[in-house]
């Protein structure tokens, strides 16, 4: 996190989202999992620590797990901090789980939350919100409109647009649906799986994969013969997400008609693998 002061009255705190290793997004899927990951309760401390002696007015915001943890970092900080709380904006990063959304601190906090998601969020279309979340017209395709530097803008603002594409409504209505069914224990041996299969590649980082990590990938959920049909269904499905999300933007169309063609023939194993 950085806080920028902008002037004498004014102070903008920024948390980074997720860099490249593959470590930092299994944190990002346990947070559907977890009452709170290390990232979020790190958050909060930082804000609580600038709450003191400072007269500022104050806003905080971020991209991708940094808007997460600017809405967290702001519904859980002490009352001294959110005297001076302005807005919060959360840039295409993740919602929450339903017990948080649903509490008195976050409820207490929420006319202030703004989130911007492009018209094919991925990110920012998992977990729950219940914030204003705005649309926003992108330049690029599929996962790669994710990146913020994307996003049209005209003048000093962004393009609008009144909603999701098909690709986002997919995510949300097929992955986040079926993994709200699950229990935590059933989450966390889900994201367990996922993160085994991709560190028996060998990769570390997004930007390692390759096409011949992909086959490394394939033939490892295919070796899954302890699983139940659906949760491979679905194994194979969030790691195609994943792995197109490290490759070049030009590659991404292809991959994107054959996750919406596993959808609409989910019975189909050769279609999944």
């Amino acid at each position: 996190a950085i806080t920028y002061i902008i002037n004498k009255r004014i102070k903008f705190i920024v948390f980074r989202g997720t860099d490249d290793n593959i470590i930092g997004w299994k944190e990002d899927f346990k947070m559907g999992a977890m009452e709170e990951v290390p990232a979020q309760r790190e958050a909060v401390n930082y804000l609580n620590r600038l709450s003191v002696f400072d007269f500022h007015k104050i806003y905080v915001g971020g991209h991708s797990k940094g808007g997460n943890l600017a809405v967290y970092g702001a519904t859980k900080c002490n009352k001294f901090f959110k005297k001076k709380l302005q807005q919060i904006y959360n840039n295409d990063g993740p919602g929450f789980r339903e017990n948080f959304i649903s509490s008195k601190e976050y409820l207490s906090i929420v006319d202030k939350v703004l989130t911007f998601v492009p018209q094919s969020s991925v990110i920012g279309m998992l977990l729950g919100h219940k914030e204003q979340v705005e649309i926003i017209e992108s330049s690029a395709r599929g996962l790669w409109q994710h990146d913020p530097m994307t996003w049209n803008i005209s003048g000093n603002s962004f393009v609008r647009t009144d909603s999701i594409d098909d690709f986002s409504k997919f995510i949300d209505n097929t992955l986040k649906n079926w993994y709200d069914k699950m229990s935590d224990e059933e989450r966390m041996d889900f994201i367990d799986t996922i993160f085994d299969i991709l560190a028996s590649t060998g990769a570390t980082k997004i930007s390692d994969f390759s096409d011949e990590t992909f086959k490394k990938v394939n033939f490892a959920v295919k070796a899954l013969s302890d699983i139940d049909k659906e949760k491979k269904k679905m194994i194979s499905k969030v790691l195609l997400l994943i792995f197109y999300s490290g490759k070049e933007a030009v590659n991404i169309a292809n991959p994107i008609k054959k996750i919406l063609n596993i959808q609409k023939d989910g019975d189909n194993d050769e279609k999944v693998n």
